[in-house]
């Protein structure tokens, strides 16, 4: 799903920005010889995450996507689960954010996200994605 512009102009994101070096190492470990597009990663707060999320789901009603990210979630897990990092279509580019707090670590939860991206999962009518259990492709 694209960030639409309510979203854009009416939430800041602050966080901890990864850096594209460490971007480019998850993503040349899953796609080597193929460019990483422009992706921007931050780790965020439980708090900023859920305000991002919460946002999200407006939008989504807003578009007609009610309940999506309870659907990925059980698509994804099996059962609708509290999210630590998610991804979406950001411009020309990708948004990630990973919660601070999250019990997986930075690295698992990178490439659980790229794969997304990577496989075209995200596409801008917000259509639903297909679900890489456990960061892996299914």
């Amino acid at each position: 799903m694209e960030l639409d512009e309510s979203i854009k102009t009416n939430l800041s994101i602050s966080g901890e920005k990864i850096s594209k070096k460490k971007l480019r190492h998850v993503w040349h470990a899953l796609y080597p010889g193929r460019p990483m597009p422009d992706i921007i990663a931050i780790r965020v707060s439980k708090e900023e995450f859920k305000n991002f999320m919460d946002a999200l789901r407006r939008h989504h009603e807003k578009v007609g996507a009610k309940d999506f990210i309870d659907f990925t979630s059980k698509d994804e897990w099996g059962k609708t689960v509290e999210g630590s990092a998610c991804s979406c279509r950001h411009g020309k580019g990708y948004l990630v954010l990973v919660r601070l707090d999250s019990p997986r670590s930075l690295e698992d939860e990178l490439t659980h996200e790229l794969q997304h991206i990577g496989s075209g999962d995200l596409d801008q009518a917000g259509n639903r994605y297909k679900a890489t259990k456990g960061g892996e492709p299914t």
